[in-house]
This record gives structure tokens, C-alpha cells and sequence, in this order.
């Protein structure tokens, strides 16, 4: 998954069925389309991409078989407006099939796609280092010659790009490729080691071992994000202040662009990540904070509603309110960031 900064961009985000049949959008997604709810929801993906549907129809392919997808492109709508976007699509995988997908399509202004130009070298590097997935990995040094950069910038653009090293990102398209193959040819694992070059099997097995631990959290996280209702998506979304959502294990669930704003998060990229490594405060307000949680759950939020922090020279009033699923059962906690209050001394 690429992350583009996020100045200069408008947030797409929807849900498509394994027929590509749209089953949730966002009302920037509505707006971009020009057309109301009842006209997107429940039609296919052709329709509303248009004549653009065969640029992108093979990431939509990709995701539909299990993989996510990253790329740049353009959307050309009805009335003939054009808008260069980074899209990124993410498999909803129940008991090994793959039920739909979500789309996360961000629609660049001139600033933004003057960035995603700047990363241009990144993400040919990225496809590069997909190419060699089957060799072995290009060194650093070499990956900074071959694309006139420099390790450190490259090194550093990669990160803020990929949320991770060249390496990693290299070993996870190994073992994307590894799931595909033993699932389509039957192939043994010793074999798949020895065709991604890895000179003892056990290594490949101990990584492989990591990835799946690591598809097996994903799954988690999103059966905690089904639970998620689509009024809980749309207020978070257009909300005007600082909202999080956040289930029960204190992970990030929805993140309104306010709250990224308010608290200095706008290089981070927040969901499924831990509020007790992402909330501001002194490191000894957030171990009592994190104790708290430990000992009573969320119990310890419902008995110590509000809290106050201190983001530089702005003093926020943090409101914590439950969230509950379908069934009435406590979901995970609202955070509501508040400005102008009157602190009690």
C-alpha cells in the first residue's frame, strides 16, 4: 500500500461485491460522479468508471483473486472530465474466497500530482523490485545508482511512500507470489524456496509462516471493521472536528481528516494501528492510560470519559464515548477531540 501525502487530495472510498456491484461509497465519491446515492449504490463498477473501466481492469482482476492493488491512472467520467488518481484496492477475504473488495481512490489536485511526480523514481522502483521477486535481491547501493538517487532520499521516500524498507517490500511480493503459486500448482514448499532463491528452506518457511500470521490479523481487523455500520463510515467521514473510532482491542478503525489535522498525524497513516503508540500526551499520561485500559477494559473509558492533552501550544479536550454493533454489543470507543472548552482547574 502506497501513501501519497496527504495535502491536495480528495478521499474516494467504496465497496465493490465480487459481481463489482457498489455496495458503499463515501459523499466524495458521489460528488465526484455528480449523482445522488440511489443512482451509484447497487450498480456495477463499468458503469461508473465508463470508458476508463479497461485501464483498470486489471487491478480490479488482481484483487478480485486475493491481491491488493496499487497503482496511478485516470478516471474519465460521463462528462468528460478527467482526473488523474492514485488508486489502492484491498481483497475482503472471508474463509479463503474473496467476497469483494475496497477501493481507496484518491483523486490528486495540481499540488498532488506534482508529489505523486516526485515519487516517480519510488514506485519504479517498486515495480522493479516486483520484476526481480524470483532473484536475488538488488542491493541498496545499487537500486540508488540505477535510479540516480541517493540511499539516504531513497531509503527515506520509499518509507513515506510504502510505509516500509525496500527489502520488506521486496520479501512481501515474494510471498504474495509464494501463496499464489502453491495454491495454483500444489507445488511443495521446498520447491517455491528454491525458485525464490532462498538457500535454506527453513528461512523460507519461517517468512511464509509471518506472512500468513500476518494475512490472519488483517482478516481480524476487518471482521472488526464489518461490524462497522455504514452510518458509523459516513460520520466519520464528513464529521467537521477530531473523530476516531477504535474496537475493543484500542486499534484504529476510522479517522476523520479533522482528528489528523488537530493532533499532528498527517504523515502517519493511523488505521490498525494502536491509539496507546498513536495519541499524544507525556509518556507517563499514556502508561497510566494504557494501564487503566489493561486492568478494567474498556470499563476504565466509560468511569474516565475525558481527558486533556497538549498538541504544541493547543490544549484539545478529548471525549470518549462507547460504540455499539448491530447487537447492542460494545464495538470499540468514539474519540471526539474538542476546542474551546472551559478546563476545570
Amino acid at each position: 500500500m502506497s501513501s501519497i501525502p496527504e495535502s491536495g487530495e480528495i478521499n474516494l472510498l467504496s465497496y465493490w461485491d465480487r459481481e463489482l456491484l457498489c455496495k458503499f461509497a463515501n459523499t466524495a465519491f458521489f460528488r465526484l460522479l455528480n449523482k445522488v446515492p440511489e443512482d451509484v449504490l447497487g450498480t456495477s463498477i463499468k458503469s461508473c468508471l465508463g470508458i476508463s473501466y479497461e485501464q483498470h481492469e486489471p487491478y480490479i482482476t488482481g484483487v478480485l483473486d486475493g491481491i491488493s492493488q496499487s497503482y496511478s491512472s485516470e478516471i474519465h467520467l460521463e462528462s468528460g472530465d478527467r482526473h488523474r488518481v492514485e488508486a489502492s484496492y484491498y481483497p475482503d477475504v472471508e474463509n479463503g474466497r474473496v467476497l469483494g473488495f475496497f477501493a481507496h481512490i484518491i483523486k490528486l489536485t495540481d499540488g498532488a500530482s506534482q508529489q505523486l511526480h516526485q515519487y516517480k523514481r519510488i514506485y519504479e522502483i517498486a515495480d522493479y523490485l516486483k520484476a526481480e521477486i524470483l532473484s536475488e535481491f538488488p542491493s541498496i547501493p545499487h537500486l540508488a545508482e540505477r535510479y540516480f538517487l541517493s540511499v539516504s532520499k531513497l531509503m527515506r521516500d520509499f518509507k513515506r511512500v510504502f510505509q516500509t524498507s525496500p527489502y520488506l517490500y521486496y520479501r512481501q511480493q515474494q510471498m504474495e507470489f509464494a501463496q499464489r503459486y502453491l495454491t495454483e500448482t500444489g507445488c511443495s514448499k521446498k520447491q517455491i524456496s528454491l525458485m525464490l532463491g532462498f538457500s535454506n528452506p527453513a528461512n523460507f518457511a519461517v517468512c511464509y509462516k509471518r506472512y500468513l500470521s500476518g494475512l490472519a490479523a488483517d482478516r481480524v481487523v476487518r471482521m472488526v471493521r464489518n461490524g462497522v455500520d455504514e452510518q458509523h463510515r459516513i460520520m466519520v467521514n464528513q464529521l467537521p472536528f477530531a473523530v476516531a473510532m477504535v474496537d475493543l482491542e484500542m486499534n484504529y478503525l476510522l479517522v476523520s481528516g479533522q482528528f489528523y489535522a488537530d493532533f499532528n498525524f498527517s504523515s502517519q497513516a493511523l488505521t490498525g494501528r494502536s491509539l496507546f503508540d498513536f495519541f499524544p500526551g507525556t509518556d507517563a499520561a499514556l502508561e497510566a492510560f494504557r494501564a487503566g485500559f489493561v486492568e478494567h477494559g474498556i470499563a476504565f473509558f466509560v468511569r474516565n470519559p475525558i481527558f486533556y492533552v497538549a498538541v504544541g501550544s493547543l490544549e484539545l479536550k478529548c471525549l470518549f464515548k462507547v460504540w455499539s454493533v448491530e447487537s447492542g454489543k460494545p464495538g470499540g470507543l468514539m474519540i471526539y477531540g474538542l476546542h474551546n472548552f472551559e478546563h476545570p482547574r
